[in-house]
């Protein structure tokens, strides 16, 4: 788990190539938030989508904007340790690979720091911070 962690630490440092057309994912067990950014300057929350018909929606949204990259938030525990959503979202960063170069990000408490209108999903305002931090 540690060698994850310099991984995901690695990736984070990674250089950016400016103007990287990028699509933000906030992944949850019964829905997930998509996020764009045209330029790696400015994130767009696009929407909110079953988690069933992820795949589907991000292969679509990939195509349509001609993404570069997928960074997918990844929830450490305050710890900095993996928790049990991580290994889903390992996985289906996986199955993502096929349709661009999938980044994890350290998306710790993105959801608990969006805010959004009452009793409405912002799931893809979690997912255009969740490019913010990334972009930083």
């Amino acid at each position: 788990m540690q060698k994850d962690l310099l991984d995901l630490e690695l990736q984070n440092d990674a250089p950016r190539t400016s103007g990287e057309t990028l699509l933000g994912i906030d992944y949850g067990t019964k829905y997930s938030g998509l996020a764009f950014s045209p330029d790696s300057i400015v994130t767009l929350p696009l929407e909110v989508v079953p988690t069933e018909r992820l795949f589907e929606r991000t292969q679509q949204l990939v195509d349509q904007k001609n993404c570069s990259k997928i960074i997918i938030g990844l929830p450490l525990s305050s710890d900095g340790s993996e928790n049990e959503n991580c290994a889903a979202i390992r996985s289906f960063s996986s199955l993502l690979q096929t349709l661009a170069p999938v980044e994890l990000v350290n998306e710790r408490y993105s959801s608990q720091q969006t805010l959004g209108p009452k009793n409405k999903r912002c799931d893809d305002l979690a997912a255009a911070r969740i490019l913010e931090y990334y972009l930083s």
